[in-house]
């Protein structure tokens, strides 16, 4: 049975298929395989290919549904942040998986405090998401690499500082407290000037602890982090690249 529709001068695409009708801007990030679906009259594959949340769906195998505009991760309602995020990140056709792994990394997190602020604060703050679902934050450490406080922790490329996350100040009230800081640009472009290094770090989501509430929320507790780069430009200006 071929596929009724018109197609608007701006490329939207108004079809009728098994009696439901579907509008489909030029901006669907499954736009062009839908049109080949239409030109070839393929019912199944239009109507799937229209669904964005059946996309999402079916790309996370189960473990994420989007129903009435609100993300379910294995049952469990999640931050509407992040369904606006990636459903946005899919119509501009940007990769949206990254998002899906952050989303399941995130939720191995034991704090809901964590888990409802995390999203805000980096999408605030600038900071990117890998490929593999954790973020990117810089780090000021001391000319040898070592943390400022307490002159001990090796913050070299490569190495991994970690500490027991129930040693970590889960106090957003607390400002300068136990754990391990990471932070924006905002933040440590201004901490020890231009003395020491300016380092990328990459945290998992599961590892964030507290965002305090002093520094107007630039920088975060975690008990984990891993040093991936020396960062080595304007500290004025915020710069990533897919090496860090």
């Amino acid at each position: 049975m071929s596929i009724s529709f018109i197609v608007t001068q701006s490329g939207t695409i108004n079809a009728v298929v098994k009696g439901k009708a579907y509008s489909v801007a030029i901006d669907h990030p499954s736009y062009n395989d839908i049109k080949q679906a239409l030109l070839d009259s393929d019912e199944d594959k239009f109507t799937v290919l229209t669904d964005i949340t059946q996309s999402v769906e079916d790309f996370a195998l189960g473990n994420v549904e989007i129903k009435n505009g609100v993300v379910n991760y294995k049952g469990q309602e999640v931050h509407n942040t992040i369904t606006k995020r990636i459903l946005a990140m899919m119509r501009m056709r940007f990769p949206f998986e990254p998002m899906l792994r952050f989303l399941e990394n995130m939720m191995d997190n034991p704090s809901k405090r964590a888990v409802d602020e995390l999203y805000s604060f980096l999408e605030n703050r600038h900071l990117p998401i890998t490929e593999d679902g954790c973020f990117l934050a810089y780090k000021s450490v001391s000319s040898d690499f070592k943390d400022w406080w307490t002159k001990t922790i090796d913050n070299s490329v490569g190495a991994t500082p970690e500490m027991p996350r129930n040693q970590v100040d889960d106090d957003r009230e607390s400002h300068c407290s136990d754990g391990l800081h990471v932070g924006a640009m905002e933040y440590v472009g201004g901490y020890h000037g231009d003395q020491g290094h300016t380092i990328i770090v990459k945290v998992n989501p599961k590892d964030a602890v507290s965002v305090p509430n002093d520094e107007h929320f630039t920088k975060m507790r975690v008990c984990k982090y891993e040093v991936v780069s020396i960062y080595e430009g304007d500290l004025t200006k915020v710069l990533y690249t897919e090496d860090g």
